[in-house]
């Protein structure tokens, strides 16, 4: 179910404001290079993280400052889905156990 109607005068008014701010500023509404570097580096410094907490920490205190950039990572990962639209919002649902999908 779509959250606007297709008529509705907010949603044209906006696309119509977003489209003119693509077309004025001669920017891609997609495939940004930044995004993909940045998308990058952040997979990697999880993975790089995992696999040296788990296969090459020995000591104690080598393991926490890697726990916590594995840490940073996850959160970095959480925030980019949720700030790139990758995951929807929780409804709230006030009291009531069940989703009112």
């Amino acid at each position: 179910m779509p959250k606007f109607d297709s008529d509705d005068r907010f949603r044209r008014e906006l696309r119509r404001r977003i489209d003119r701010y693509f077309a004025a500023s001669e920017r891609r509404p997609r495939d940004c290079p930044q995004m993909y570097l940045k998308t990058a580096v952040v997979i990697s410094l999880l993975m790089a993280s995992y696999v040296l907490l788990v296969f090459f920490t020995a000591t104690w205190w080598l393991a926490i400052p890697l726990a916590v950039l594995l840490g940073l990572a996850l959160a970095a990962v959480a925030s980019m889905f949720s700030t790139t639209g990758g995951i929807a919002p929780i409804p709230s649902t006030r009291g009531s156990t069940t989703s009112r999908r």
